[in-house]
């Protein structure tokens, strides 16, 4: 007896939509949880990364009874030129190598000095993962970038032109330690986060905005006036901003406050502005971060806290407090924070 052949039941042209658009929904729900699971994942490493630089300073600190200058002079006996504070923690972060041959280029004469840290050398054109968010974006230019930071010391409420004289942990030639940290060092800031900058010049985030004119140190309303009123998150597009070769974080050894130091006058992922159209001048350099709404910060005491960008930062008209004398800030919590010799009294924040 034959029987026949049953026909295989193919899918109709209608389930085979209704399966790619159960997947198409699918892939929309899981991908931007696989994107916030890879952001918490460098948001955690932006933290120890925060967290192994504080025990480097307090390592430095146990040595020289000290935390390293945040800028020193000594690139060819010329105080305009000065090493920045990445390079005397580099045997404390694991790379005493490199410390090593960066020291083996000086001359026995003093006047020659150390090569300049934004040369093309090889030995300064290395990038420390330590000293880098991965969270970062980082620069496509490199000419004059040759070695990243995304962390910066604090200088207190004020950047002057010659940061000798700041409020903060931090300044050229500081000699400053835990003894120094009246406010408490649990109460004062010592680094943050502050993004490297990137081919678009014109963000907040990473863009600076040059020229600007205000009165004596400027104030944080000064450097918001260079804001686009269509889009805050951007400056003016008539305003002068740095070009992208040389971002705020393009030259971890350069001790220039440009390249190594933020302020706490400027609210977190605030703009960043200066009196010149240099690498001097008065200015405010804000802390900022690639992260969802604030920054890491770490203090005196070694802990890393994470401070949101609606932070009490006071009056931005205010004018930036002169000198290293005590005082209130008038930049609120945030600007208490990055002070060590304040007096205020700062809950939690």
């Amino acid at each position: 007896m034959i029987t026949p052949r049953s026909r295989a039941r193919g899918f109709t042209l209608i389930e085979l939509l209704v399966v790619i658009a159960i997947i198409a929904i699918l892939i929309a729900l899981l991908l931007p949880a696989v994107q916030q699971a890879r952001e918490a994942a460098r948001r955690t490493q932006c933290r120890n990364n925060l967290k192994q630089l504080g025990i480097a300073m307090h390592n430095y600190h146990d040595n020289f009874t000290q935390f390293p200058p945040g800028s020193c002079d000594g690139m060819k006996a010329t105080t305009g030129r000065r090493y920045g504070f990445p390079y005397f923690i580099l045997p404390y972060i694991d790379q005493a190598p490199l410390f090593n041959a960066i020291n083996a280029q000086a001359t026995p004469t003093v006047t020659a000095g150390l090569a300049d840290p934004w040369s093309r050398a090889a030995y300064w054109t290395v990038d420390i993962p330590g000293l880098i968010c991965p969270s970062d974006t980082l620069p496509g230019n490199r000419n004059e970038s040759p070695t990243l930071l995304s962390y910066k010391v604090c200088v207190g409420d004020i950047l002057n032109n010659n940061n000798d004289q700041t409020r903060g942990l931090f300044g050229w030639r500081s000699k400053l330690g835990l003894r120094d940290a009246l406010d408490g060092a649990s109460n004062t800031i010592m680094m943050a986060e502050a993004v490297i900058g990137d081919q678009d010049v014109s963000s907040i985030k990473g863009g600076v905005a040059l020229n600007v004119v205000g009165t004596g140190n400027g104030t944080p309303q000064d450097c918001y006036n260079t804001l686009d009123p269509a889009n805050p998150q951007r400056f003016n597009p008539a305003q002068a901003v740095r070009a992208d070769f040389r971002p705020p974080g393009g030259r971890a050894l350069d001790g220039r406050a440009y390249f190594n130091f933020f302020t706490t006058a400027m609210r977190p992922n605030g703009p960043t502005c200066q009196s010149s159209g240099g690498d001097g001048g008065w200015g405010h350099a804000a802390a900022s971060s690639r992260h969802t709404g604030g920054v890491h910060v770490l203090m005196g005491d070694g802990a890393v806290k994470f401070v949101s960008d609606n932070i009490n930062a006071g009056t931005p008209t205010a004018t930036a407090p002169g000198g290293a004398q005590g005082g209130p800030s008038p930049y609120g919590i945030w600007g208490a924070l990055g002070t060590r010799n304040g007096t205020e009294t700062v809950s939690d924040f």
